[in-house]
Order: structure tokens, then sequence, then C-alpha cells
């Protein structure tokens, strides 16, 4: 049990160690590491710890083990939910490099283009604000990648204010209603986002859908781990 521990807690700390390579750090991978460094030392010095003390930890693995179930479960049925009528497509940014998107805003990029392309008749809001390390808005980062992809200008929307998800649906559906968009929605995001947005778009009173964008393998688990925290506060605090 100890070399166990031992062994997937050197696994996971490489796992979430490697996105801070790329700058990507998180509630995920900070909560990440810190629990691979802990699981490391309890199969280091498993045989110092007291049985009742070892009963304790065994037992708050496993049901925090069988949280991450169910809200794994939960999360992968969210990026299922894939649209059923037309839709206005509201692509939600994230991060760039310079004035270039994120690996993880490209895929989202490229699930928006996907459908407009599929779906000729239908409007793309592109939406996110600017942050304070970035040269240009993530709105603009989007709006020019679709736009060198072939989307036609006059189907592409700007909403520059954002700096949450919960802002970029909030802003862009006033966006939708001035100026006469389909009201359905379908939300260009990361998969392991899908669940979430979805429900906070529905508790503005739009009927949602998700267009999952794929996420690397490699940071995958520091995603999930901070989407499990964030869908976490979601249910306990519903903002």
């Amino acid at each position: 049990m100890g070399l166990f521990c031992i062994i997937i807690g050197m696994i996971l700390f490489i796992l979430f160690v490697h996105p801070m390579f790329a700058g990507v750090v998180n509630a995920g991978n900070v909560f990440g590491v810190f629990f691979s460094v802990l699981l490391f030392l309890y199969g280091l010095f498993r045989k110092s710890i007291p049985q009742g003390m070892r009963r304790g930890v065994r037992i708050l693995a496993l049901l925090g083990c069988l949280l991450l179930a169910v809200l794994g479960v939960v999360i992968a049925k969210g990026a299922r939910k894939t649209p059923q009528e037309p839709c206005t497509v509201v692509v939600l940014g994230c991060g760039l490099n310079g004035e270039r998107p994120s690996l993880i805003l490209q895929k989202r990029i490229r699930a928006a283009y996907d459908y407009l392309t599929d779906n000729p008749s239908a409007a793309c809001i592109c939406s996110g604000g600017q942050g304070e390390d970035e040269l240009i808005s993530e709105v603009e980062c989007i709006y020019r990648e679709l736009r060198a992809m072939g989307i036609e200008q006059e189907r592409l929307y700007k909403e520059d204010r954002s700096t949450s998800t919960l802002e970029n649906l909030s802003f862009s559906v006033e966006i939708i209603r001035e100026n006469d968009l389909t009201p359905a929605l379908a939300l260009a995001t990361s998969e392991f986002h899908c669940y979430r947005a979805v429900k906070m778009a529905e508790k503005l009173g739009y009927t949602a859908y998700a267009l999952q964008a794929g996420t690397m393998i490699s940071f995958l688990p520091t995603y999930f781990l901070r989407e499990c925290f964030a869908v976490l506060k979601m249910w306990i605090l519903p903002e």
C-alpha cells in the first residue's frame, strides 16, 4: 500500500506540474500538486502513522474519489447536450498568447467554425474581454480567427465587456435581444466546461446546448479538477 501511494503520488505530481510549465496555474493544479505531495509523504511514512488515523485517511480518500466520480459523470453528460434546434453560437473566451489564441481557445474557435459551416444561417457572438496580461481582447482574437477561416463578417457579433462565464452569457444574451437573433444558444467551450456553462445559460432563461471543444490530455486533469471545484461552488453557492 505504501509503495502504491508513492507511485501514484509521483504520477499525479507530474500530471499536475506539467501544465505549469506552459503558464497554466489554477486551483486545479495547485490542489493537485498539494494532494500528490501529501499522498507521496503518506506512502513514505505510512508505517509511522497511527492505525486509526490511517483508517480515517482511507475513508476520506474513498469519499473524495466517489465525489470526483459523480462530478465526472455530471460534467461528461453536460458535454453531450448537443444542439437539437437552430442556435446562435456563443464562443466563450479564455486565455491568449500575445495576440494569438491559446490552445484551449483554438479548439473552441474550431468547434464554433464547424457549427457555423454546417449551419450557414447561424450567427455567432464572440465573447471575452481583455485581461491585464493580454495584448488584445479575447473577442478580437476570436473574431479575427473566424474571419480568417472564412466566416462572413455580418454573421459575427462582438461582446468585449465580460471577465467571467456568467458575464460572457449575460452580455451575449443582450446582443441576442438587441439584434433579434435566434434565442437558443450553442455554447462553444471546452468539454469540461459545458455542463456549468449550459446551466448558467438556462438560469438566465435561455435554452442552451454544448459545442464541445477537446482539451489536450496532459492539461485535462488540471482543468477537470478546477471545474469540479467550480461546479461544487455553483451547487452550494448559486449566483
